[in-house]
């Protein structure tokens, strides 16, 4: 047995025991298993290919190194598995040629490859075997699992197939043999991503239409007024039209009373003021009340109508109240389409107007219950002042009246 083939079985036991040791849950495709199928790939390979013993052993030391230096996240893991397989070479006193070549070896896996030797093409092959395997599917799954956890570098699966499918289809293996054995198979694999990277796509089509669904409906509701909003606008200015016909129907209600007034003392007491002189101020109260009463009442429930027109600049400015008919009754139809049209998509100015409507509402409210108010106040007060000057007229009259005979004088 030569002195390569007598260490070989020390490097096995060593390699074995040094990945047990150090077994690490993140490294699931970089670890023993991997090593052990790169291994046997060359052994399969170098005998296919007719490569001597004495390098087929030397291979075969370099595929149980190969790895043993891949910690954290696996950068110059070549360089660090070169030097723990010198390190124990030369702890066994193995030839420094033999450890030249081994190192050699095991530098030609760094990517990209450039093999030279037939053994550098032979150990290459066996690193990239599962590329043509049964098993590759599985072995592909688990180097994404660890580029997940060790790099963190996360990507969707269509990512993930289409950067397999550009691996598969630039690599290629330098020896007839692993050529032979492994093209039909790797072809397999290359239509088997290829099929999964459709169905990714589809997959992601699908979930990018769905999303973006979403994002309208949610756009969509932003635009449209919520439930609460459209509900608080919509009680206001029932409310304030409420509001208004009540003032109205108090207004009509203070008009009728006081033109009825006005009817009496004209056709009843008037034409006896010339006989009646002392009620002619009582009178003249009377009928200033109910005047000036029907004056505000009248003044509160009447229109008053703006110029029925506006210009673009209020339009730009968003100055004008398009809810109002007073502000466009004078417009031609298809300039206050267009208004209405830009005012109905920009969801700012459509809530602006919709204020701007309330609050002039409640302004023509605080004017128009004033009044009523004023009318009300006049109203009563002109009334009592009125009962007042009857009485005191009365009263002066009665004093002025010759006594009459037969009476007692109290």
């Amino acid at each position: 047995m030569t002195e390569t083939a007598t260490i070989l079985t020390h490097v096995e036991d060593h390699v074995r025991a040094a990945f047990r040791k150090k077994a690490s849950d993140q490294h699931l495709y970089h670890n023993l298993d991997h090593t052990i199928g790169v291994v046997e790939a060359v052994r399969l390979i170098g005998a296919g290919s007719g490569l001597p013993a004495e390098e087929q052993a030397i291979a075969e030391m370099a595929a149980w190194f190969h790895d043993l230096g891949f910690v954290d996240d696996g950068r110059g893991h070549e360089a660090n598995s070169a030097q723990l397989a010198e390190s124990f070479l030369q702890s066994h006193n193995y030839s420094e040629s033999g450890i030249a070549q081994v190192r050699s070896l095991i530098m030609a896996t760094k990517m990209p490859t450039n093999p030279q030797s037939l053994a550098e093409k032979v150990i290459c092959d066996a690193d990239m075997s599962h590329l043509g395997s049964k098993s590759f599917q599985e072995i592909s799954h688990l180097l994404r699992i660890e580029m997940e956890l060790v790099h963190g570098n996360i990507q969707t699966d269509a990512e993930w197939y289409r950067a397999q499918i550009g691996f598969m289809t630039r690599h290629q293996f330098y020896t007839d043999f692993a050529a032979t054995s492994y093209r039909k198979r790797k072809k397999k694999n290359i239509v088997a991503v290829t099929d999964q990277l459709k169905a990714a796509e589809a997959e992601a089509a699908t979930a990018k239409l769905k999303a973006d669904q979403k994002e309208a409906k949610a756009r969509l509701k932003e635009i449209k007024p919520d439930r609460g909003i459209e509900t608080m606008f919509r009680l206001t200015s029932r409310n304030h039209m409420e509001l208004s016909n009540m003032a109205d129907n108090k207004a009509n209600i203070m008009i009728s009373i006081n033109a009825i007034i006005i009817s009496i003392i004209v056709s009843a007491l008037v034409p006896k003021l010339d006989k009646n002189t002392f009620l002619i101020v009582p009178t003249f109260v009377l009928l200033m009340t109910s005047l000036l009463t029907i004056i505000f009442a009248t003044m509160s429930t009447r229109p008053k109508v703006s110029g029925g027109t506006f210009t673009e600049e209020d339009l730009q400015q968003r100055r004008v109240n398009l809810l109002f008919f007073g502000n466009f009754y004078r417009m031609e139809f298809e300039d206050f389409h267009n208004a209405m049209q830009e005012m109905m998509e920009d969801r700012s100015f459509l809530y602006g107007t919709m204020v701007k409507d309330i609050y002039t509402l409640g302004k023509v409210l605080s004017r128009k219950y004033k009044l009523v108010r004023t009318a009300y106040n006049v109203f009563m007060m002109g009334l009592v002042l009125s009962v007042i000057s009857f009485g005191m007229a009365f009263y002066v009259w009665s004093l002025n009246q010759p006594p009459v005979p037969g009476v007692v004088d109290l």
